[in-house]
């Protein structure tokens, strides 16, 4: 229960209806809802549900005036019993679900008892804000807490999702369209969310006109299990897009995720795939400590980009790490593959092992470039593991230190602008024994760079920029740079340092 000191047995509602006139514009309704209470029957109150039928419909439902053009459902803090099924909005609702305002989203919760889902969302436009949403259960289908399909427009903010459990793909979510459709994540957190082949926590499948939005999002201890496919991804989120699509990912994280298999998993963190003419950009992306896949096979623990057709995958300023000690040689850090004219990207990144190996990356068709990385730390296994097929690869200004073997590349894979893969020592960087490989004062690694690569963007992992010295540094830091780009974690304004 919330501060609120809110009753169950409250029959009581408090409804304000709003009326947008001009000439014959269609009105809006503001419900606030006063009842924890699920329910929908006639009994003189207005009850979430209740609230969501008379939007949905644009009838009165018990004491909930009709709803109109664009609908506010506003929740005290309380813990909202959502026990008698979810609701299915028509592809004409436009509905927002708000905690109230200024209030922390973990005290507005919809509690959906393990035994159903919140929303299945068929087009409209749909926006949950400020809430936080547990316990929702479909044990035979995907989209725990929330199914979305058709060629909808989907806004989560500030919003929670705990503990959801799917018999299907996204644990939690999973969007599913085949038809223009926009999605937008903001400032959320997805926690301890389960789901079967893909999507542990979030699923994102769309096939034609795509635009989708994720930042400042937190995935935190979900899990992927096998399916029909054998093979489980993207424990924390999956993200595939067609068509004439694109997706950003900015400054996102994935902890303790998880991908339960009898053989492989791909991408225990995260896995995204663009096709036909997509285009996805992932930048700013923290992984620490994910994982998954049976030991001796191929697995991939963090993160697997695949692209292919025509489409584009940049990848830049990961931070990726793991913590554990037990992982076998073919158990990678990162995946990249690119196929038939497709191009991959990755830049700018850090993976630091323990035991494992780091890089994967695989050209069969396409270009694969990898720019200003540093790959260190993977005792067993192997810094890079670098093949192509048919394709192009690229390695340019990166350092692969301290790995039982630091890179195994095929011929065909240029290295004409690679920094060398010997004579570094731990005394190069701020303390290699810890796992900082900020680069020292002293270090050899200062100024041995290619400038004017393809690869090379305006700021280094740190933010500061790329080139302080005559030539860029070696590796995913700059020796000297300073935090100079207006992009900080979060959306509260910009640092105002400047380049010296």
């Amino acid at each position: 229960m919330g501060s609120g000191h809110l009753r169950s047995g409250w029959r009581a509602a408090t409804v304000c209806l709003v009326a947008l006139a001009l000439g014959g514009a269609a009105r809006a309704t503001s419900y606030s809802i006063a009842t924890t209470t699920d329910g929908a029957v006639n009994n003189g109150n207005c009850t979430l549900r209740e609230a969501i039928r008379a939007a949905n419909t644009n009838l009165a439902v018990d004491q909930c005036p009709p709803g109109g053009a664009a609908d506010v459902i506003t929740l005290p803090a309380g813990t909202y019993s959502f026990f008698g099924g979810e609701e299915t909005l028509q592809a004409s609702t436009t509905l927002e679900i708000r905690g109230q305002p200024g209030l922390d989203p973990s005290l507005v919760v919809i509690d959906l008892g393990g035994v159903n889902r919140f929303l299945h969302q068929s087009g409209g436009s749909l926006t949950l804000r400020g809430l936080l949403v547990r316990f929702g259960g479909t044990p035979t289908a995907g989209g725990g807490a929330l199914l979305v399909d058709g060629a909808p427009t989907l806004v989560l903010d500030h919003t929670i999702f705990f503990n959801c459990v799917a018999g299907g793909r996204g644990g939690a979510v999973r969007v599913y369209t085949d038809g223009p459709t926009v999605v937008e994540i903001r400032s959320s957190r997805f926690e301890l969310n389960a789901g079967l082949e893909s999507g542990g926590a979030v699923d994102v499948f769309g096939f034609d006109t795509v635009r989708a939005n994720v930042r400042d999002t937190e995935f935190v201890g979900n899990t992927g299990s096998e399916g029909v496919s054998g093979i489980p991804f993207g424990a924390g989120l999956s993200l595939q897009i067609r068509g004439a699509s694109e997706a950003t990912l900015t400054r996102c994280s994935y902890d303790g995720n998880t991908l339960l298999a009898s053989q492989s998993g791909y991408g225990g963190g995260a896995y995204v795939r663009a096709s036909d003419q997509s285009r996805i950009t992932m930048t700013g992306n923290r992984f620490t400590g994910n994982g998954g896949g049976a030991a001796s096979n191929f697995n991939v623990e963090d993160l697997y980009a695949i692209v292919e057709d025509t489409s584009t995958i940049l990848l830049d300023r990961l931070d990726i790490s793991s913590a554990e000690v037990d992982r076998g040689a073919f158990d990678f850090e990162v995946s990249v593959t690119s196929y038939d004219a497709a191009s991959l990207s990755l830049t700018d990144s850090r993976l630091r092992g323990v035991t494992g190996s780091g890089l994967h990356a695989y050209a069969s068709g396409g270009v694969l470039q990898l720019g200003q990385l540093t790959v260190a730390g993977y005792a067993g296994g192997k810094g890079g593991w670098l093949m192509t097929n048919t394709g192009q690869m690229s390695v340019d200004n990166s350092l692969f230190v301290f790995n039982t073997t630091n890179l195994d590349a095929d011929p065909a894979v240029s290295r004409a602008h690679d920094c060398p893969a010997t004579g570094f020592i731990p005394g190069d960087f701020v303390d290699a024994g810890g796992g900082d490989y900020h680069l020292s004062h002293g270090s050899l690694a200062r100024d041995i760079g290619w400038p004017s690569l393809p690869t090379q963007r305006a700021n280094d992992l740190d933010h500061g920029p790329r080139i302080v010295g005559p030539l860029p540094d070696c590796g995913a830091y700059e020796f000297g740079g300073l935090f100079a780009d207006g992009y900080e974690a979060g959306d509260t304004g910009d640092w105002s340092a400047r380049t010296p």
